[in-house]
């Protein structure tokens, strides 16, 4: 059968780990379970030993012989070599199947002559324990669609709603209420929700488990001498990349900056794993290598968000061999163990989920007003740089919003660009510490405001609000 594995990490209703002998009549189970599952029959329930026949046919099964089929379904339905996947409402039919597996001079389609209308049921230790509820709200294109009770749930009403296998289902609610990674299916966007303990959770066990619906860490390298992606991040909330590998949506990619920098600096997450070549969004602004960028036209990309920045010597290419890379970073590579780890614990923070639109609302006099916020103010590169040289306190009213709200005011502040719009000409470096200071919204606003015809500066704002 095809994509026939003994693990069969995409279903959800049934665990293999009891499984130990790996021959003809144990693959059957194996594929009567499959198919159970696929047309959403109630595994705790009874079946005819008929309608078992009917889930996995010869042609199902990979087996050619007529005859060993049918001694391959007798031996797993019976005892031998100590199986145990059914249980029979009458134990001495089982026996005799038993019985005749061990026979020299047999008839192998015994149970199709006799036993068809015999019901039997699966042996629970094959089936998957429901131990805790987990609710998950399915959002479509943002809005409500579906309220589950369980993945099986979630999956039973996708694929009614989609018509579409069941167990193709599965993998995408997983991914998507674990890492809040959506499901793109003609043309429209599925989320699935659950509670944060619960995502969290089953986040933890996919990781542990190295699960196939675990996210995937990689290490890419980056040629600052081809591409400026310092420059790139502060214009774009999201960067098309080349496609070396099959990134999936949720995907964590490391990358790390050859040339003479060598260390890894940007953390990026994958929100769109295959953009196709007439979707790409090209940024030739950026290319300092114009032949680079000509040879990047074309093909399939990653599309990705900047999550974290960091610029420190525990990420050079030296420290990184003493945690266990081999070799230099050439191209991408799957992170595993403790190379993973390690460089996972330099990154903690999501220096993008904080930054505010391009515009700030202002009321005033009944009039709206909007005021303009530079691309320095927004990079989040800067940004960060600028919250780690002075911190989330506001530099003019000296509020610090994770003392005054609790944790939902962890790390939230704005940043301002001291130097004047009118005054930022081509070529321009903004340093972090002398440029840019971090203010909350209102102080902010005000910044933006004039008086007289003029901006306030920091310590004009600084007195007024004194008094």
């Amino acid at each position: 059968m095809e994509n026939f594995d003994w693990d069969c990490e995409g279903y959800h209703l049934f665990s293999t780990t009891n499984i130990v002998n790996r021959v003809n009549g144990d693959k059957l189970f194996v594929l009567f379970l499959r198919a159970a599952e696929d047309q959403q029959k109630d595994l705790s329930a009874s079946f005819r030993i008929g309608e078992i026949a009917e889930l996995i046919p010869k042609e199902t099964s990979g087996i050619i012989k007529y005859a060993t089929y049918g001694y391959s379904f007798m031996s797993m339905l019976s005892n031998q070599n100590h199986r145990d996947y059914f249980l029979f409402e009458d134990k001495k039919i089982q026996d005799e199947l038993t019985l005749l597996c061990r026979a020299t001079n047999r008839d192998n389609y015994y149970w199709k002559k006799h036993c068809m209308n015999e019901r039997v049921r699966v042996n629970p230790k094959y089936i998957r324990k429901r131990t805790t509820r987990t609710p998950i709200s399915i959002r479509k294109n943002s809005q409500p669609l579906y309220e589950a009770d369980s993945i099986q749930d979630a999956a039973r009403y996708l694929s009614e709603h989609l018509n579409i296998s069941i167990h193709r289902c599965y993998d995408p609610i997983e991914r998507g209420y674990a890492y809040h990674v959506p499901y793109y299916y003609d043309g429209d966007i599925y989320r699935f929700i659950a509670p944060p303990e619960i995502s969290s959770a089953r986040r933890q066990q996919l990781e542990e488990k190295d699960h196939k619906n675990a996210r995937r860490i990689w290490l890419i390298p980056a040629n600052p001498d081809e591409y400026d992606l310092e420059r790139a991040f502060s214009h774009f909330q999201a960067l098309d990349w080349k496609r070396s590998y099959n990134y999936e949506n949720g995907d964590i990619l490391f990358l790390y900056v050859s040339g003479s920098v060598k260390k890894v600096m940007y953390k990026v997450e994958v929100i769109d794993g295959l953009v196709h070549s007439n979707d790409t969004l090209y940024d030739q602004t950026f290319w300092l290598d114009t032949d680079k960028y000509s040879q990047a036209i074309g093909g399939e990309k990653t599309r990705i968000r900047l999550v974290d920045v960091a610029d420190k010597d525990d990420l050079t290419l030296p420290r990184l061999r003493e945690r266990g890379l081999r070799g230099n970073i050439q191209g991408s590579m799957k992170l595993t163990g403790e190379l993973r780890d390690y460089i996972m614990s330099h990154f903690t923070k999501d220096v993008s989920s904080l930054i505010y639109p391009d515009d700030l609302p202002d009321l005033w006099e009944g009039e709206r007003k909007t005021i303009s916020v530079n691309a320095y103010e927004r990079n989040p590169i800067a940004r960060q740089q600028c919250i780690d040289h002075y911190g989330v306190e506001c530099q003019v009213c000296r509020i610090n919003f994770e003392e005054t709200y609790g944790e939902v005011g962890r790390d939230f502040i704005h940043v301002h660009h001291i130097t004047p719009l009118h005054k930022v000409k081509e070529g321009y470096v903004v340093d972090p510490r002398t440029d840019l200071i971090p203010v909350c919204p209102n102080c902010h606003a005000m910044l933006h405001r004039k008086e007289n015809g003029k901006y306030f500066t920091l310590e004009e704002l600084k007195e007024r609000f004194k008094v």
